[in-house]
């Protein structure tokens, strides 16, 4: 299994489309040759109430191999608003 760990404080890094699209980018460094992961927000309304609950705070994200093949892969969704707490 492969697996890398990012952890950073989350903060909006961009802000495009009139506001309708938010970016974050979470990196294991600074250094721009390495793996990040960019987090992007979309909200006609422009509120991105889920995106801002993580702003300002500490976050891990974790990025793993799963052995699931890629249809098994396919027909799973995820909803993040099911780990509000």
């Amino acid at each position: 299994m492969c697996k890398k760990v990012f952890e950073e404080l989350f903060f909006v890094e961009s802000v495009e489309h009139g506001g309708q699209a938010r970016i974050a980018c979470i990196s294991a460094s600074k250094d721009t040759q390495q793996m990040f992961v960019r987090v992007h927000s979309w909200d006609e309304k422009r509120q991105h109430l889920d995106f801002l609950e993580f702003e300002g705070k500490e976050v891990r994200v974790t990025v793993e191999t799963v052995e699931n093949s890629v249809d098994d892969f396919e027909n799973k969704v995820y909803d993040v608003r099911a780990c509000k707490s």
